[in-house]
C-alpha cells in the first residue's frame, strides 16, 4: 500500500557544508496536523501545520502510535520551528523512523 501523492519527495540537503545545525529538512502531508508538546497524543497543541509545510527535524523518539489514512506509526519528531513534535505518519518518508536523524 503506497504513502499519498507526492510521498518520499524529501527536500535535499547537503551535510558537507559546514555551519549547519545539523538538522534535517523533510516536507509534511496532509492538513491540519497538530504539533504537541511532547510525542503524545494527550500533550497539549502548540501549532497546527495547515498544508504540507517543509519542517526541520531535530530529533525522533517513541511515543504514542498514531493511525492516519489506513497507517499506523509511533515515532515522533521534534520540528525545530514549531517547537513541538508531530507523528512521523505525516512526515514525507516511508519509513516509520526518518533515516539519518538522531534519537531525542
Amino acid at each position: 500500500m503506497g504513502y499519498p501523492g507526492s510521498y518520499y519527495e524529501e527536500y535535499l540537503t547537503s551535510d558537507n557544508c559546514g555551519g549547519g545545525g545539523g538538522d534535517d529538512n523533510f516536507t509534511t502531508w496532509g492538513s491540519g496536523v497538530n504539533v504537541r508538546a511532547d510525542a503524545y497524543l494527550s500533550s497539549p497543541i502548540v501549532t497546527t501545520l495547515p498544508g504540507p509545510t517543509q519542517v526541520y527535524v531535530e530529533c525522533q523518539k517513541q511515543g504514542d502510535t498514531v493511525t492516519a489514512e489506513g497507517y499506523t506509526n509511533n515515532w515522533w519528531s521534534k520540528l525545530r520551528d514549531q517547537g513541538g513534535f508531530v507523528s512521523n505518519i505525516y512526515i514525507d518518508h516511508p519509513d516509520p523512523q526518518l533515516p539519518g536523524v538522531p534519537t531525542c
